[in-house]
């Protein structure tokens, strides 16, 4: 299998550089480890493993995976990104964070994890037995826009001395169709 076939041997990702990977041989997730609630299980059979460390000059990033052009994957890619927790365990079984999941038929994936904050992220790519192949991965950071754009801490708003604000408690709950549903 792939050296990162396990989460413990995540492989470590430079934003802004792709990288080849590969599901060729790679295993299924060990037992009791995150399965899709979203995707179709059987796209999970062959999981490879990568981390990627946010700074705090980020609000995320955006995970690019493209099929090479020899021995590529040729559709139904799963993308799960999980939040590390602090110690490094590479946690993705039960109780795992999982900021979302990413399923696509196509062999190509874009997808922008924004607002996730500073922190470690496991990245979690997974094909099935009959799809597995090559590709390329690339992470491309999301960085800070505004002073006031930390999704983590955001600064206080200054207000003209004419503008009052107030936070109002609002409880909210549906009993039926929404309108764009009917």
């Amino acid at each position: 299998p792939p050296d990162n076939d396990e989460c413990a041997m995540a492989e470590p990702l430079v934003g802004g550089t792709p990288t080849d990977g590969t599901t060729a041989c790679a295993t299924q997730p060990m037992a009791g480890e995150y399965n899709s609630g979203v995707c179709t299980d059987a796209d999970e059979t062959n999981t490879v493993f990568y981390s990627y460390e946010v700074p705090a000059t980020d609000k995320g990033f955006q995970v690019s995976i493209t099929a090479a052009a020899v021995n590529g994957f040729m559709g139904d890619v799963n993308l799960v990104v999980f939040e590390d927790d602090p110690v490094g365990t590479c946690a993705t079984g039960p109780g795992a964070m999982i900021i979302d999941e990413v399923c696509t038929a196509s062999g190509t994936l874009n997808e922008e994890f924004e607002c996730v904050g500073e922190g470690t992220y496991v990245i979690r790519v997974s094909t099935s037995s009959d799809n597995e192949g090559d590709f390329q991965i690339t992470i491309t950071p999301l960085a800070l826009e505004q002073p006031n754009d930390n999704c983590d801490a955001p600064d206080a708003a200054a207000f003209a001395a004419a503008l009052e604000c107030e936070w109002m408690v609002i409880d909210a709950n549906t009993t039926g169709a929404c309108p764009e549903d009917m």
